[in-house]
């Protein structure tokens, strides 16, 4: 997953990349074409919501580095807690993360993605 996030994250950055697109590609073979689609679309949404209302400047691994940043493991544990159900737990991770004024921008994009976590963590 954490991959997929980089991905577009950097493709954001890099106007005219085509990391987003070979992302979503690999998502519509894992977990599936409609599924991938989703997460696609819901990374897309959390990386511009990451990116208008972070409260600090996140530090966002390269594409295949080995270990996970602070902030990437913020946004995984937002993604974690949505996907078991834990809004409380998810909206106090995404507060390391963004302004109050932008969580619900944030977890509105987050939760789709939620929602087929636990497939795309199963076929990674």
């Amino acid at each position: 997953m954490i991959e997929h996030f980089r991905a577009h994250w950097f493709d954001r950055i890099a106007q005219g990349s085509t990391l987003a697109d070979r992302s979503a590609a690999e998502l519509a073979v894992s977990p599936g074409r409609a599924e991938g689609r989703i997460a696609h679309w819901s990374l897309c949404r959390a990386v511009a919501a990451l990116q208008r209302g972070a409260r600090r400047p996140l530090h966002i691994g390269a594409i295949g580095a080995p270990t996970t940043t602070p902030s990437e493991r913020a946004f995984l544990s937002v993604l974690d807690a949505m996907a078991n159900g834990d809004q409380a737990l998810a909206q106090r991770h995404a507060e390391w993360l963004v302004h109050k004024s932008a969580l619900p921008g944030l977890l509105g994009a987050i939760s789709p993605l939620a929602d087929i976590y636990p497939k795309l963590a199963r076929a990674a």
